[in-house]
């Protein structure tokens, strides 16, 4: 199953255009028509079953700042995103550069987007920055694809959420991410099917 027809299946709702645009960036295709929901009109408006938590999106934010502080990263920014792409937790260690947030919520958008590591998105499309540009502008800012995003998984592989980190090397966030994760006792993936 393809991750943005996991993504469609799960319990929130999607822009219809915006899931065609991810289908296309992951070379995922999807079935508008028998994928997505009908929005419901306003008296008919129900809440979904919250898939990440703010305790949660804390053991994360806790776990990442311990692996960069026993890494001795300089100071980071960790962002923590649900699975409709609210921040639901978010720390900035003392001293980062006043552009570690927006960016470290850049790499989460576009793993929770694409359903991959913000890196895999990168290298995927390197040779194709204007598509890149294109997406981010598209999402206004929120497209980050270096390393340092990580979407968080539910038990069955689907993105429920997702991690962003900004202020060490690409790959040092990515860990720190990973760590964060994992210290909080959830599942991540780089890519579907991990």
């Amino acid at each position: 199953m393809a991750i943005v027809d996991m993504i469609c299946k799960s319990n929130y709702e999607f822009n219809i255009p915006l899931v065609m645009l991810l289908s296309t960036i992951a070379n995922h295709p999807i079935n508008v028509l028998t994928t997505t929901k009908v929005t419901p009109m306003a008296g008919q408006v129900f809440h979904c079953s919250v898939q990440l938590t703010r305790e949660e999106g804390r053991k994360i934010i806790d776990g990442a700042m311990a692996q960069a502080r026993e890494a001795k990263l300089p100071p980071i920014t960790i962002i923590v995103l649900d699975g409709g792409g609210h921040v639901i937790a978010a720390e900035r260690e003392d001293g980062c550069a006043p552009l570690r947030f927006p960016v470290a919520q850049g790499k989460a958008y576009a793993s929770l987007g694409i359903g991959v590591a913000s890196g895999v998105s990168g290298a995927r499309n390197a040779e194709r920055t204007a598509f890149v540009a294109s997406v981010a502008a598209a999402s206004q800012g929120h497209f980050v694809v270096v390393a340092g995003g990580v979407p968080i998984l539910n038990s069955q592989h689907c993105v429920i959420g997702a991690v962003g980190v900004s202020g060490a090397s690409s790959d040092e966030d990515q860990q720190a991410a990973i760590a964060g994760i994992e210290r909080a006792g959830l599942n991540w993936g780089l890519e579907p099917g991990e």
